[in-house]
């Protein structure tokens, strides 16, 4: 066994969650794959995926940090713009007028002949 390195796991039959995880591992090992191999690619698997969580993590931390900086820097924007204002620089608006509310005629006109006609048609 040169250059090999063995690990032994043990599942006792009256430990239910022992018992649960061997059945699971030899449902996937099939009549194809030897438990262990199954075994190594699920702890592979399972770093894998830890990595991938630590890489998220990283990458929301400086997508994080980069937000809170154009926030700030906004935030001096708009600070600055209200200081403006204040300071009777600000742009003055004029006021739109209202727009009239179009009324619908009570009546309309009348129909051409044969509006209907498709009502009877059978």
């Amino acid at each position: 066994m040169a250059g090999t390195m063995v690990i032994s796991i043990r599942f006792h039959e009256e430990n239910h969650r022992d018992m649960e995880l061997y059945d699971r591992l030899k449902q996937d090992a099939g009549e194809v794959m030897s438990l262990a191999a199954v075994a190594k690619e699920r702890i592979r698997v399972s770093y894998q995926s830890e990595e991938k969580k630590e890489e998220k993590a990283e990458l929301l931390e400086q997508v994080t940090k980069a937000v809170r900086e154009e926030m700030k820097d906004s935030g001096m924007k708009i600070a600055g713009a209200i200081l403006s204002g204040m300071q009777g620089t600000q742009r003055t608006f004029q006021r739109v007028p209202e727009k009239k509310e179009s009324v619908l005629p009570e009546e309309g006109g009348q129909l051409p002949e044969g509006t209907w006609d498709f009502l009877d048609s059978d």
